[in-house]
Formats: C-alpha cells, structure tokens, sequence
C-alpha cells in the first residue's frame, strides 16, 4: 500500500511539473494561418486636402492567404493601377485611393463548393 501511495504522489507531482510551464502562444502560427480576405480600394475625391466627394468603392477583390500577404497584395494593386487624374500634392485636388486594412470574410467568398 505504500509503494501505491508512493507512486500516485510521485505521478501527480511529475504531471504537475510537467503543466506548471506558461503557455506561450506562438504569434507565428498566426500569421502563417491562411485565411479569406476581402480587399476593397474606395476612391476619394479631395479639393484643397479636404475631402469633398463621398468614398465610392473603385474596386472590390477577395484574397486567400495570410494577413501580411493580404496587405501586400492591396499595396501592389493601388500601386499597378492608373487612375486619372491622381491626387496633386500641391493644390490637393483629385482623387486618392487609400489602401484599406484587409477584412476577413468566409472562406466561401474565396472558393467556390458547389
């Protein structure tokens, strides 16, 4: 019976041991997780650095991959696009299209099941 004692009190404290560590939550995990995103570019016009038409979305797109990737893919469509005419920083009039952060939507937007 002592030997039984012995070794539960023994296996209790080795599990206890063994789960007293922190856990620690890899944040690299999560930016390599894959997800459905969708892009959307609004056009704003501005007069005087003042902005003077209300956003209309230009353009609308969904991206699968990470969070990083998703901004990067926005930043290189405002950057391969050719709006006309673009915002002169030096009246501040026409139009901008600022680059907005990456909204996660169902994975159903970026493949289809059926």
């Amino acid at each position: 019976m002592k030997k039984l004692l012995l070794g539960l009190a023994l296996t209790l404290s080795l599990g206890t041991f063994a789960n007293s560590g922190e856990i620690v939550k890899d944040e690299r995990l999560e930016q390599t997780t894959k997800k459905c995103y969708l892009l959307r570019f609004d056009a704003i016009y501005y007069s005087n650095f003042q902005a003077v038409a209300s956003s209309k979305t230009y353009h609308e797109m969904n991206f699968y991959g990470t969070f990083d990737e998703a901004i990067v893919e926005s930043e290189d469509f405002k950057d391969s696009f050719n709006y006309s005419p673009i915002l002169n920083w030096t009246t501040g009039t026409g139009w901008s299209l600022p680059v907005s952060q990456p909204q996660e939507v169902s994975i159903t937007k970026c493949f289809n099941f059926n």
